[in-house]
């Protein structure tokens, strides 16, 4: 007999139990002074139950849905246990790569069970006369003891096996996590920078300047482990300072800068600066000249002065009332270059607005972003984009609608959904992502060049800070539809339609509308749940796997969900994309 068969035969030798126990008293309750030993009997038949639902659900919970994938087939084999869906092969051997070494313990713990359980249904068997019930109920009344010692021992047993559950599924989490690429690993915790920057960005815009305040966050597949963030920041018309020069957009990257406790892991690294000083600086007087051997030297102790880590009580940050402004330190003359990009004396930015209004036209860095437990520098590019003023977006909405003159091939939508799977490993329970997914917030930059095409390589998430005056309410995704959300614009993406337009969503919406926006998330999980059906025949069984996996958790939990989120819905998208554009990952 096969493990599998013998789990079955466990989970079926509890109701056996059960209605020998109903049978019992059955027979028993028309017999003198059973009301002496029904309270008994109640309490034993209760502990029988409990044992019953506990290995139940164990499996259900912990067991069956890692090895079966059918829902159905879950509730037949839970509903008939013992039957012949448990003698299923591939079903025994999916078993023991779930267990792994803790397999043979695992059935030798089953098999006691069943043991036991058959001790104890010999307790209550009855016979077929009057005097084998009036012995059975002589031994139920005076077998106490050895009966709670059986009862003890299922609980053991029950206890040992979902131990044994719980200890593969921790040691199975930690080989994968060390089987991640290193970069991999670094981004389980990319989300914790990207909630920190949205926070200070949020504080550096300055209200009653502009009428409103965007920030478009790029989304992409990251593989460097580097922290930094590419945001194209717009704003409105300026209402206020009229000594802040008007702009409307600026590109800049937000990179680590510094980490206050020194283990930020990918810190922003300043190469040796060249020797060429610019700037006019005031001309020092001839005692102060130093020697031609000396310059290089000085110049490379004034950089190491200036980037020198600072030590947690001088990059303590003073609280200030909403009105304050924190001091900006006073700029020196020296700069060198970062990667092509000019450096400058890094001053702590207070005023958003302020400092892309007169940023210098060479770019480069423009300003710290500082919270208690890191530094993160804004860096410009050189030179501005030549049609800046004149760009256009357009969202994802817009494009997957019928009346779009902007075509999106198979290879452009695979981008887009890569994309965005691995953003939301980054930015859920951010509030960048806020509650959901949504198709209008997921933007484009539309080609200066043509304006039937967009840069769909570069999607951004697109978010409003100030509107009429009013920072915007931004709350974390409740993890209660952020998946489903994106396995359903992952669903779109594929069949190039939103679901708003799906005629079975349509004829839902028709025949029961949804009031409110619960409703309206209930029925789209609903009739994407269907829709995913459609997917093997379309996409093939890795991209359908990745949408399935995202509408069934409806929930996140802890972050636990990282790692195998990272193998069951990144990695096969990147197998679709690689296939079809030729990329090995």
């Amino acid at each position: 007999m096969s493990g599998i068969e013998v789990v079955g035969l466990a989970l079926g030798a509890f109701p056996i139990l059960i209605s020998a126990l109903e049978h019992f008293r059955d027979s028993a309750a028309i017999l003198r002074n059973w009301w002496r030993f029904e309270r008994e009997f109640n309490n034993f038949k209760l502990q029988i139950e409990y044992q019953h639902q506990r290995l139940k659900q164990n499996l259900e919970l912990n067991l069956l849905p890692l090895v079966v994938d059918d829902d159905v087939r879950l509730r037949a084999l839970v509903a008939h246990p013992g039957g012949p869906r448990w003698q299923d092969r591939d079903l025994e051997e999916k078993l023991k790569q779930r267990l792994q070494e803790n397999y043979s313990l695992y059935m030798d713990t089953v098999k006691i069970m069943n043991e036991v359980m058959g001790e104890l249904k010999a307790k209550v068997s009855t016979g077929h006369s009057s005097g084998d019930y009036e012995m059975r109920r002589f031994i139920f009344g005076i077998d106490k003891a050895p009966r709670d010692d059986l009862l003890r021992k299922v609980d053991r047993y029950n206890t040992i096996l979902r131990d044994l559950l719980e200890t593969s599924d921790k040691i199975t989490q930690i080989r994968k996590r060390i089987a991640l690429p290193k970069a991999q690993r670094s981004l389980l915790s990319f989300w914790k920078h990207a909630s920190a920057i949205y926070g200070l960005l949020q504080g550096a815009w300055k209200q009653n300047c502009c009428r409103s305040h965007h920030a478009d966050l790029l989304l992409e597949n990251r593989k460097c482990p580097d922290v930094a963030f590419t945001v194209l920041f717009r704003a409105g018309d300026n209402e206020g300072e009229p000594n802040i020069a008007f702009w409307l957009w600026q590109t800049a990257c937000i990179k680590l800068f510094r980490a206050h406790d020194n283990d930020a892991g990918n810190i922003l690294k300043l190469p040796a600066p060249e020797r060429t000083i610019q700037g006019n600086p005031q001309p020092p007087s001839q005692s102060q000249l130093p020697s031609a051997p000396k310059e290089q030297s000085s110049l490379k102790g004034q950089l190491k002065q200036l980037f020198r880590p600072k030590s947690r009580k001088e990059a303590a940050c003073p609280v200030a009332a909403p009105s304050q402004t924190f001091p900006t330190k006073t700029p020196i003359v020296a700069s060198s270059r970062l990667d092509g990009v000019a450096l400058t004396e890094p001053s702590m930015i207070t005023d958003l607005c302020k400092t892309f209004a007169t940023i210098s036209p060479t770019g480069g860095l423009s300003g710290i972003l500082e919270n208690d437990d890191n530094q993160y520098a804004l860096v410009l590019p050189e030179a501005p984009h030549p049609d800046a003023d004149a760009r256009k977006m357009v969202n994802l909405w817009t494009l997957l609608n019928k009346t779009s003159t902007i075509v999106l091939t198979r290879r452009d939508r695979l981008s887009i959904a890569l994309a965005l799977a691995s953003s939301h490993l980054e930015l859920h329970s951010t509030p960048w992502l806020r509650s959901l997914w949504s198709k209008t917030d997921i933007q484009f930059l539309v080609d200066p060049q043509d304006e039937n095409r967009v840069l769909t390589d570069k999607p951004y998430l697109s978010r409003d800070f100030l509107t009429s005056h009013q920072a915007s309410i931004s709350r974390p995704a409740s993890g209660d539809f952020g998946f489903c959300a994106l396995g359903i614009i992952l669903l779109e993406l594929n069949f190039y339609m939103p679901i708003e337009h799906y005629g079975p969503r349509k004829a839902l919406e028709s025949a029961y509308p949804a009031t409110d926006r619960l409703t309206a998330q209930i029925w789209d999980h609903s009739i994407a749940t269907g829709w995913c059906n459609d997917l093997m025949d379309d996409v093939g069984p890795e991209y359908c796997s990745a949408v399935r996996w995202c509408l069934e958790r409806t929930f996140s939990g802890r972050d636990q969900w990282r790692e195998s989120y990272i193998e069951e819905v990144i990695q096969p998208l990147e197998n679709c994309y690689g296939h079809l554009a030729g990329i090995q990952y």
